[in-house]
């Protein structure tokens, strides 16, 4: 029987599970059958068909009926606009990331850390897309900390015991660039605070660079990071140069917006 609940302790039990079931659906697994959820959460199969019944009932769930798996429904995208409205970061930062997106000609994220991992708020498209590269919407999704240029900016420059908490996580290899060795990438995560922003070099998907800059509040508290995404053959010495000084520009202009 899994215990990934059990780690935060709920009160209701039976309704961590249920919600258990709902965070197995990700970009990488959309679609999953009642014996792949059952398997993934150490359910028994007939509870896990039961709580996903009433979960389509209720349009968190949807069932596809060529494949006979579940997605998640549009009832689960009508709270992330609710959500997105009411953090407000859509409004506060889309207007910078597109004109980074118009200048760099990549695509451009805005995350937060979130439960120890990167959680994607926001992205714009370069009006002129390369057709090479997957552009793609991730509100919502997230990704490891320890891989992604937008994780490594966001971790260097938190607290230690944070930062223990984050590479206590076990790590997955997702190219043979990740890299997965705890002083590896502390050696690296000192270089992104001395430098400013942060590298992935194909370290999260075949084909694509990141570079990202950490944004601070007035405050000085960190509340997430922006990065610009692309194709390996816009990363050249020279571009990588000017992506970093227009990252920190920005990264400048929204810290009186979050």
């Amino acid at each position: 029987m899994s215990d990934k609940w059990d780690e935060r302790e709920p009160k209701v039990k039976s309704l961590a599970k249920s919600l258990s079931i709902l965070e197995c659906f990700t970009s990488r697994d959309p679609e999953l059958g009642i014996t792949q959820l059952s398997e993934k959460l150490g359910l028994n199969k007939s509870n896990v068909h039961n709580i996903v019944s009433t979960f389509e009932k209720c349009g968190y769930l949807e069932r596809n009926p060529i494949s006979e798996k579940y997605h998640l429904g549009f009832r689960v995208l009508e709270y992330a606009y609710v959500l997105n409205e009411h953090l407000g970061y859509q409004r506060a930062v889309y207007s910078t990331l597109r004109e980074l997106a118009e200048k760099s000609g990549g695509m451009v994220y805005f995350a937060i850390p979130k439960n120890r991992k990167v959680l994607y708020i926001c992205n714009a498209y370069p009006s002129h897309m390369n057709t090479d590269y997957p552009y793609r919407s991730i509100l919502g999704e997230t990704a490891p900390m320890t891989c992604t240029s937008l994780g490594k900016s966001m971790l260097a420059f938190m607290k230690p015991l944070e930062v223990d908490e984050v590479l206590r996580l076990p790590r997955e290899r997702f190219t043979d660039s990740t890299l997965l060795e705890e002083d590896v990438i502390r050696a690296e995560l000192i270089q992104v605070v001395k430098q400013g922003y942060s590298m992935d070099r194909m370290e999260h998907e075949y084909g694509v660079n990141c570079i990202a800059a950490p944004l601070f509040n007035r405050t000085g508290l960190l509340t997430g990071a922006i990065s610009i995404s692309g194709h390996t053959q816009i990363f050249t010495t020279d571009s990588i140069e000017r992506f970093q000084s227009w990252l920190k520009e920005a990264t400048f202009t929204l810290r009186d917006r979050i």
